[in-house]
């Protein structure tokens, strides 16, 4: 039992379509212990996109899984994001190939290949931002406490993270309204400004919304340098934007938020289907996961999948990480997740 072998077996056939490097692939899969598999991971990254042309896109947002590579045995970390990008992809297209496309077939509820790539590749390249908030807020703690020791009265040390130039489309649309849009057709009740004000007003970071924005903001400077009009037609066409990015990033700002944030909504597979691909494909992807206590993570050979028509399983040997993606899935996610001895079980309806 390996997942990563099982993952890969039920991908092959499906990579084409998603304009895939096989053979990168397959060798990033099969790397052993010691090989530079971050390293690895960012190139697969880059030429998984490459298709699409947007070349700014992947070496400037790719330097921040790199600046993440010097992070990670913080203690205010220890995820490497990046293995966990091309996993998740990985996984997101066994689940989206065998999985939604036979539950979901009405064609606006399709996951297109370009969306995915981006939900997946993408969704966690904020977190860099987020710990750096940590350490200096850590930091100012430090600095508050020996300055109280010290007699200090006035000192106050307070972080605070501009956001002010992510916030803004230089075509005068606000980021914030177009998520909105997409989420509420998702019929979610989540309010998109209240949740980005309030973390920027506590001076919090929360890198789903950071890299969500991040993502938004890359991509509309791209288009409007490439399409200024707003064309329909081309590589860098407007409903081409409207239809995959936007969606892309709405489902990224949403895959870290908390059951409280939804306000007694859940991500409905068919209503949502991307953002239920996200959810699902973030949360269970715990595997190989390099942390401050484990280099290594959990071992491959601990979980395993299997998918057969409307339903699919996931096997997890550890009790605690299996309690605790079957928790989060079930808080968040309108879909039938139910626990069977090792295995989660996830069905339709």
């Amino acid at each position: 039992m390996n997942i990563n072998k099982t993952i890969l077996r039920l991908a092959l056939e499906h990579l084409d379509v998603y304009d895939c490097p096989k053979k990168k692939i397959e060798e990033f899969i099969n790397l052993g212990e010691g090989s530079d598999r971050a390293g690895s991971a960012i190139e697969l990254v880059e030429d998984i996109m490459k298709p699409h042309q947007k070349q700014s896109l992947y070496e400037n947002i790719t330097e921040l899984y790199r600046i993440e590579q010097g992070t990670l045995y913080l203690k205010e970390t220890g995820r490497d994001h990046v293995l966990h990008a091309i996993m998740c992809f990985l996984l997101g297209i066994v689940i989206n190939e065998r999985f939604i496309k036979k539950v979901c077939v009405s064609d606006d509820n399709k996951v297109s290949e370009f969306q995915w790539k981006l939900s997946a590749l993408f969704h966690d390249v904020g977190y860099p931002i987020e710990i750096v908030s940590k350490v200096l807020s850590n930091f100012n703690e430090n600095i508050k406490r020996i300055s109280e020791q010290l007699g200090i009265k006035e000192f106050d040390s307070k972080f605070f993270i501009q956001k002010r130039s992510l916030d803004k489309l230089s075509n005068g649309k606000d980021i914030l309204d177009l998520l909105q849009t997409r989420i509420d057709s998702w019929e979610l009740q989540v309010n998109v400004k209240r949740i980005y004000h309030s973390l920027n007003s506590d001076s919090k970071v929360c890198h789903g919304i950071i890299s969500s924005l991040i993502l938004l903001k890359t991509l509309g400077e791209l288009y409007i340098e490439k399409n200024p009009g707003g064309k329909e037609d081309g590589n860098f066409n407007q409903k081409h934007f409207n239809d995959d990015i936007v969606s892309a990033c709405a489902a990224i700002f949403v895959h870290n938020l908390k059951q409280n944030d939804l306000n007694g909504t859940k991500i409905n597979l068919c209503k949502a289907p991307l953002a239920f691909l996200l959810k699902i494909s973030d949360c269970l992807q715990d595997w190989e996961r390099p942390g401050k206590d484990n280099e290594h993570g959990m071992p491959a050979e601990d979980y395993d999948i299997s998918i057969e028509n409307k339903e699919f399983k996931i096997s997890i040997a550890n009790d605690e990480s299996r309690t605790k993606i079957l928790k989060e899935i079930q808080e968040c996610v309108e879909i039938s997740c139910t626990e069977n001895g090792k295995s989660i079980v996830i069905k339709y309806p």
